[in-house]
């Protein structure tokens, strides 16, 4: 859930077992990828020790809920003479579903796999989950480390913005429900020092607090606090409304859970 949620992929891969068929699992991380509206697309794997009819009962359940009301994608199986470009870019409509058919060992349907996963274009611009890089800066919180000789080091996701080494932010809101002034002093994508970090990238900061005789510690920090614009006035929100979808359930809901 917090891969899917927080992180905001542009696409899932939903992995099936040939030999095993699909799981409660299976079917638990589609429905998600369905709630979230994350294009998706099925790899069905270890093909060669499945037998052949498990095999193809396997194919014929993908297919049966690719069709369902409830997924209302269409699939298609691919083959060697498939055009991944034409899949690829069909994605993010999120009307199709490409199958593919691997195997590990002997890497059967494995370089059309990695063909369709080279083409597929990012979705940061269409999705309408990020804003622009020259939008203010807005930077949502989901990891937080203290590392020798850095110091503090967030993690998260940039959702606007154009963030650069030397940047003064705002942190928070704390437990006071206040924003304090951050510098950021140096910035990580993909495990590599940037010069800059721009909206829709997952990126680290290393941090220090411009507070006078304060120290930043990783009691600090909890999750879903945020980095802003310094020229922003944020407001902390104590209540609010939203919009929840139940996929499943085990328990009774009631006031107070």
């Amino acid at each position: 859930m917090f891969g899917l949620v927080g992180l905001m992929p542009d696409y899932a891969m939903i992995v099936v077992g040939a030999n095993m068929g699909v799981s409660k699992m299976t079917r638990e991380h589609l429905g998600i990828c369905l709630a979230l509206q994350v294009p998706i697309f099925i790899v069905v794997t270890k093909v060669d020790i499945a037998p052949e009819q498990v095999y193809e009962d396997t194919m014929k359940v993908i297919e049966k809920i690719c069709l369902s009301p409830q997924v209302a994608k269409q699939p298609h199986f691919i083959k060697d003479d498939t055009d991944m470009s034409l899949m690829a870019h069909a994605m993010p409509d999120k009307i199709i579903c490409p199958i593919f058919s691997i195997s590990n060992v002997t890497g059967l349907g494995l370089e059309k796999l990695k063909e369709f996963m080279s083409i597929l274009k990012s979705r940061t611009q269409i999705s309408g989950q990020f804003g622009k890089p020259s939008d203010p800066v807005e930077f949502l919180i989901d990891g937080f480390y203290q590392v020798r000789g850095v110091g503090i080091v967030v993690a998260g996701t940039l959702l606007s913005g154009t963030v650069l080494p030397g940047d003064t932010l705002l942190l928070g809101p704390n437990k006071q429900g206040t924003f304090d002034p951050v510098q950021v002093k140096t910035i990580h994508h993909k495990r590599i020092d940037v010069e800059q970090a721009l909206a829709g990238q997952a990126v680290c900061f290393s941090i220090k607090t411009q507070v006078k005789k304060e120290q930043l510690k990783r009691n600090n920090f909890r999750k879903g606090m945020v980095l802003l614009d310094k020229e922003a006035q944020p407001m902390p929100i104590y209540d609010f409304e939203a919009t929840v979808i139940i996929i499943q359930q085990a328990t009774t809901i009631k006031p107070n859970y």
